[in-house]
């Protein structure tokens, strides 16, 4: 007779040290696996009771999660074992069995539950930050619905409508962020359909079109009196890092505050910094901008060979795991963000934040006569197209610079 399981499979241990959890449906020799999505070690895992087993540490997914859902699969999964019985089909095979788990479960998978079955296989893929993101895109979704869910199936064009009508209206969300959150969606949906958790014929963004929301930032960038101002500026020890911060990015190609964090000695070479951007992309981008006076100040101020990193927010005998680190990251820059506004008050400037850096470096080579192809190039930027958004509000201040050198020689 042919039978349907959970158990590990140990063939596939994931970088972490991770067996995922599957379903096993074995007919004679023959066997066929459908992963879940959870994991755990060889020792947290109760073959003949199919759960998790109370020696699992790991805070999320929890063990109670874990063992709720396969409980609900193991319901299904036995409902479709019993039909086959039923029809006098004692030896069905993996992919009859596997056929009628999708038709049975396609269209009845919650958006909550998507987003979560996504969220902890990026958690235990150990990819942290992107799983934040869906993690994120799922709260404010909940706090759309008010905690009730509904099916993949019924998530309308009529629903995304409603949605940004309340992102709009209701949060005072800028399309920008409107744009993050439906492209976040739209990826989630469409690794729903295939995983087969619902049919492609309900994919709703089809009349939802993402690029319809302006995806284009706001100028963020100090002018040249302003970034003088900042660079002379005389600030207390507590707003310190922050200031350096934003100087070692203005100064450093308009590096970014994920990808100052991550700096270690081994990225100093020949007087240069070397790294890869931390920022999703298919091929690692590849960054160098030489150490000048500026920067070498400022390395000199944090030197600490125990740490292991080149600025004070990581220390690698603290922050062992990635959710350690992802935790202490996300409270720095919440604190020099909230310095920088401090110090951008002091030179007349509304919401300075780390990132203003990039943009007014950007900016001032502009000024100055760098081509746009060649700033393109400083800040690794994929496209020109990006570059140009960077550069789009300084377009006309920049024509009347040209003719104020060009008259005055008249």
């Amino acid at each position: 007779m042919s039978t349907a399981r959970f158990s590990i499979l140990t063939a596939k241990k994931n970088k972490s040290g991770l067996y995922p959890i599957v379903l096993r449906i074995t007919s004679g020799n023959y066997r066929k696996y459908v992963f879940t999505g959870y994991y755990c070690l060889k020792d947290e895992w109760d073959d003949e009771t199919e759960t998790v087993t109370s020696n699992y540490t790991a805070k999320a997914p929890s063990r109670t999660l874990i063992n709720s859902n396969l409980t609900k699969y193991r319901a299904r999964v036995q409902d479709i074992h019993d039909q086959f019985i039923r029809d006098g089909i004692t030896d069905y095979t993996p992919e009859q069995f596997i056929n009628a788990l999708g038709k049975k479960s396609k269209g009845r998978v919650t958006v909550f539950n998507a987003f979560t079955e996504r969220i902890n296989e990026l958690h235990n893929l150990g990819r942290e930050g992107y799983s934040r993101v869906f993690k994120g895109v799922l709260g404010v979704f909940k706090t759309f619905r008010g905690g009730k869910d509904l099916f993949l199936s019924d998530l309308s064009p009529k629903v995304l409508e409603e949605w940004i009508y309340y992102l709009r209206n209701n949060r005072g969300i800028a399309d920008i962020t409107i744009n993050n959150y439906l492209r976040t969606t739209r990826t989630l949906y469409l690794y729903a359909i295939k995983k087969g958790w619902v049919r492609s014929e309900y994919y709703p963004f089809r009349e939802i079109k993402v690029s319809e929301f302006s995806t284009e930032t706001s100028p963020r960038a100090l002018d040249d009196n302003k970034l003088i101002e900042l660079l002379k500026l005389e600030i207390t020890p507590d707003l310190q890092l922050a200031k350096d911060i934003f100087v070692f990015s203005f100064f450093g190609r308009g590096i970014t505050f994920i990808d100052v964090v991550h700096l270690t000695p081994k990225n100093i070479q020949d007087g240069n910094i070397f790294y890869e951007r931390k920022k999703l992309t298919k091929r690692p981008v590849r960054v160098v901008f030489p150490i000048r006076d500026e920067i070498k100040e400022i390395l000199d101020r944090y030197s600490d060979p125990e740490r292991g990193y080149l600025f004070p927010i990581l220390d690698e005998n603290k922050h062992i795991t990635q959710w350690q680190k992802l935790d202490r990251i996300k409270k720095v820059r919440f604190r020099v963000n909230r310095d920088l506004k401090t110090i951008g008050r002091q030179i007349g400037i509304e919401g300075l934040t780390s990132y203003w850096s990039r943009h007014t470096y950007a900016s001032y080579m502009f000024r100055k006569g760098m081509p746009v192809m060649m700033i393109k190039e400083s800040l690794r930027h994929k496209n020109l197209k990006t570059t140009e958004i960077y550069l789009k509000s300084l377009g006309l201040d920049a024509i009347a610079d040209f003719e104020d050198q060009v008259f005055n020689n008249l």
